[in-house]
Parts: structure tokens; sequence; C-alpha cells
């Protein structure tokens, strides 16, 4: 995918030049007012949602001399997540281009960080490490809807002797098409089923 917009990292955080996204982004209105406007509007959070870096830069002709023929200028970095809504609150087509690039983006990372622990072989049905699955394709492992999957759709699920949980291939991918609105999940064929599984213990 060609590069959309510049994506730099500090410290661990991805950042986004909140200049260059309002330039691509197009909004007809100044820089300042706009960063500030959203900032105000949404509640973002300094040192959390978007950092600020103070510069001095010459001045443009038409600006009043100050500092001795420079002014201070302020430059907001963001993370990915504030971009992305900048993004979607703009509500025109570049807005909507910007944030697909930023999802994408986040698929690409995702996909190059996770490593997929081997399937397993289940009775003929083939079966992917759970939580690793689910942190791919960017489910949560910390709500409760982890364990409701598996309380509501067991046969869908194996544990092994060791405690970790496994999810059939075929219903995992049934559940992508359903986040995306294709397909029922009741269609998916089970795998067997040796122990039918107890879950009051692992309940969330």
């Amino acid at each position: 995918m060609d590069k959309l917009i510049t994506i730099t990292e500090q410290k661990g955080v991805q950042l986004v030049d909140a200049r260059e996204l309002h330039r691509k982004l197009q909004t007809g209105r100044d820089f300042s007012n706009w960063i500030k406007g959203r900032i105000q509007e949404y509640g973002f959070i300094e040192n959390e949602d978007y950092f600020i870096e103070n510069q001095r830069s010459p001045k443009l002709a038409s600006q009043v001399s100050t500092h001795g023929g420079f002014r201070h200028r302020i430059d907001y970095y963001l993370t990915v997540n504030m971009a992305k809504e900048l993004a979607m609150v703009e509500r025109n087509e570049w807005g909507r281009k910007i944030r697909r690039y930023f999802i994408e983006m986040e698929k690409i990372a995702q996909q190059s960080i996770i490593k997929m622990p081997p399937s397993l072989n289940v009775y003929g049905k083939e079966a992917l490490p759970y939580i690793e699955w689910l942190l791919l394709h960017q489910y949560s492992v910390t709500s409760g809807q982890y364990f409701r999957r598996i309380k509501k759709h067991p046969q869908h699920f194996y544990r092994t002797a060791e405690g970790k949980w496994y999810i059939n291939k075929e219903f995992a991918e049934a559940l992508l098409q359903l986040k995306n609105g294709y397909q029922q999940l009741t269609k998916v064929q089970g795998l067997p089923q040796v122990v039918q599984l107890s879950l009051k213990l692992y309940e969330a």
C-alpha cells in the first residue's frame, strides 16, 4: 500500500504530525484553530492522546517581527488513535481515506508483531490458539466476551491439558465474517467433543 501519511515512532509510541494530517484532510480551516478546537471538542488529553513540541521558526514576511526575527511555533504529535478519530469526524473523502489507511497499517503492524503458535489437529479439524488469534484480529482479550464466546459456543473451543484454549478455525473465520456482517455462525460444524467443557471456574 502506498504511503498516504507518515507514521513515526518515538519511545515506543506511534505518532502522526498534526500539521501533515491537517494538510491532507483539506479542512479549509487554519491549523491552530482547527487543532485547538478539535482537542477541546473531543476532550483529547495532552501527553496521552497528543504531545506538544515548541520550536522557534523563521517568521513569515506577513508576520509581526518578534524575538529578533523568529517566532515560536507549537507542533502537535498525535497518537494514531487520535489521528484516526480526527480523520473520521472530518466527514470528507480525504478523512475516510486516511482513516482506512490507519486501519490497514494497524493490521499490518499486528501481523508482523504477533507470532501465531502452531495450530492443533483436533480429531480431523484444525484449531487455532485462541488468544493469539484474538490479538491478531484486534479483538479484546480482557473483556468478558473472551469467555462468553467459549460458554456460548463450547463445541467450537478446545482446552489442552496445559490450560491453553484453541478455537475451531472454521468458526474463527465465521466470526471474522460476522464482524463484517457476512455469515451466520450457526452454519459452522463444531469440533468433536471428547469431554463436555465446564467453564464455571473460568468465567470472567
